[in-house]
């Protein structure tokens, strides 16, 4: 079966260009919820969210403290693609 998972550039001159942003299958958003403690939930969901031009993580979900260290305002921009692109509720308002 093809992956049918959905992939958006979202510019971020923060850090640099172009971010590639994917949607998260339920197995990622269970990986995910499985590691998330309350304080880390927003850099863990990118981290499992931002991919590589060839669709590989750019994070692993144990560097999120390198996301962590981030202004939160490109942060902010590209968990709202990711909800988007996941399908679920915007974490941020």
């Amino acid at each position: 079966m093809p992956d049918d998972r959905r992939i958006d550039e979202v510019d971020c001159p923060e850090w640099g260009g172009t971010m590639r942003v994917r949607s998260l299958d339920p197995s990622d958003l269970r990986e995910l919820a499985e590691f998330v403690g309350t304080n880390r939930k927003f850099a863990a969901f990118l981290a499992a969210s931002l991919v590589d031009e060839d669709g590989e993580p750019l994070f692993s979900i144990e560097e999120v403290e390198k996301l962590e260290q981030r202004s939160a305002i490109p942060m902010r921009r590209l968990i709202m693609v990711a909800c988007r692109l996941s399908g679920i509720g915007p974490l941020l308002q």
